[in-house]
């Protein structure tokens, strides 16, 4: 995505599910608690049930996106389903976009993804795609307590309105804010991960990382017949971020006159590049929608 186009992207925050643990073991009806998910989960050690909650279904199927009708709606699901002292274990929150441009900010997820599991040495990373007709569906990073993940929501529900969705995960909860506070603290320290995650240290980090993995990807598609690199390049083009990566590799690979062939081949393939001002524009939006949806209440992201 162009930057002045990316200067025009809106994204809305909210949060798409919390989990909540209490000491209470129930059983739910569906029809009459939609808002709860079937995946109830009763702890091994018999201490706590884990209760996944929907906040858009316990509004009525709408979506929201400030934290007054997000508490709104919490405090109802609770009451509705008399949980004990219930205690907020997972939070998942959304940033979504009505654009249809999914594949438009797909390879920028992709980086904002791969610069968080860099920083934290996050070694899950998945991506999924429709087996039928290979579109992309999913990329995602998890470890035991933090999870992002980009989704085709345009593709997963063609009916809707909302193309392209985020979701930065804070999970296994155990701190000791105030459960009314505990959305703000771990939106807080996203922001702070965001932040320490687009460095210019870090983005280096992760080109290195990058090529190397390419280079040693390529020495094996090289030794089949009629892998040639320009359909090494065109295949892997989402792999490349900026100009001066394609330009490393392609001096790694033994090109000699790799700076004219890197802007040919930019050219001829119409390769998308970043540049860290790019992924720092676009960090701020996420956070900046995050302090939308919380504008409404007292204190400071």
């Amino acid at each position: 995505m162009k930057r002045e186009k990316l200067k025009e992207l809106n994204l809305y925050m909210g949060i798409d599910t919390i989990q909540v643990k209490s000491n209470s073991a129930i059983e739910f009806n569906s029809e009459q608690f939609p808002f709860v998910h079937n995946d109830i989960v009763r702890k091994s050690d018999n201490t706590y049930s884990y209760y996944v909650l929907n906040p858009d279904k316990g509004n009525n199927d709408l979506a929201i996106y400030n934290s007054t009708d997000y508490y709104k709606t919490l405090n109802y699901m609770l009451d509705s389903i008399e949980l004990k002292e219930p205690i907020k274990s997972r939070i998942d929150f959304r940033f979504d976009s009505f654009d249809d441009n999914y594949n438009e900010l797909m390879k920028l997820n992709k980086v904002l993804l791969l610069l968080i599991a860099v920083k934290y040495k996050v070694k899950n990373r998945y991506k999924s795609q429709d087996l039928l007709t290979d579109e992309a569906l999913t990329m995602r990073i998890q470890t035991k307590y933090i999870e992002a993940e980009n989704y085709n929501k345009g593709l997963q529900e063609p009916d809707g309105d909302i193309m392209n969705r985020l979701e930065l995960r804070s999970k296994a909860l155990n701190t000791n804010i105030l459960e009314t506070q505990k959305e703000r603290y771990e939106f807080k320290k996203w922001c702070d991960r965001l932040q320490k995650s687009v460095t210019a240290d870090n983005f280096n980090l992760l080109i290195q990382k990058s090529n190397t993995a390419l280079i040693d990807r390529f020495k094996e598609w090289s030794k089949q017949k009629g892998h040639t690199l320009s359909n090494f390049i065109l295949h892997y083009e989402n792999c490349f971020y900026t100009m001066p990566q394609l330009k490393e590799f392609l001096k790694q690979v033994g090109i000699k006159d790799y700076m004219q062939s890197a802007k040919d081949y930019k050219k001829k393939y119409g390769l998308e590049f970043f540049s860290l001002k790019d992924i720092e524009l676009y960090k701020n939006k996420i956070i900046d929608s995050g302090a939308g949806f919380f504008e409404n209440q007292k204190g400071e992201i």
